[in-house]
């Protein structure tokens, strides 16, 4: 039926909506990664728990980054 621009059109909304989805993951894995480490009960926590001068948590940030990274791959 068509061109296929309806197609096209509804696989650009499944890919922003995946986007979305996947950011707001890393957002809360870092979240809970900088309270568990803030709280000691994370391995490394005196690493992930740093925060730059904006009082970001950078470190958990880029950990859960890489953690959602690397179970993407399979």
């Amino acid at each position: 039926y068509g061109n296929g621009t309806g197609g096209i059109i509804c696989l650009g909304v499944v890919a922003v909506a995946i986007y979305f989805c996947g950011m707001s993951s890393v957002t809360s894995n870092s979240r809970m990664t900088y309270a568990f480490s803030r709280d000691g009960a994370m391995p490394f926590s005196k690493f992930l728990h740093k925060v730059n001068k904006h009082e970001v948590p950078l470190n958990a940030v880029w950990i859960s980054a890489a953690i959602a990274f690397c179970m993407a791959l399979t």
